[in-house]
């Protein structure tokens, strides 16, 4: 696994939806059951998952409307928002927005 974030210098947060969005993706590429398990593992042990709360999905339905953002990544956006954090993310429909790195 690539080693993009030196977690010694920060502190990493994931949207409860994120776990549903990694996983569904590694499923979808056919990837092997204990790859997939050890991905969800290694997002849960090194990240804050951050749970989805009312206020974040009523927000976030303002923010899909507004910046044209599905439901996964309105919420994600929306969660980071919230708590200050920046997203970091290979996703191509954060190109743009405020407060995301998109990487190639």
């Amino acid at each position: 696994m690539v080693n993009i974030i030196n977690k010694d210098d920060c502190t990493l947060f994931s949207s409860a939806v994120s776990i549903h969005e990694v996983k569904k993706r590694l499923l979808l590429e056919k990837e092997k059951p204990e790859m997939i398990s050890e991905s969800m593992d290694f997002m849960k042990a090194n990240s804050i998952i951050v749970d989805v709360s009312e206020s974040i999905l009523e927000k976030s339905a303002d923010d899909s409307a507004r910046l044209g953002l599905s439901l996964a990544d309105s919420v994600v956006y929306r969660t980071a928002f919230e708590i200050g954090a920046k997203i970091v993310t290979f996703d191509k429909d954060f190109s743009g927005r405020k407060g995301a790195v998109v990487l190639k």
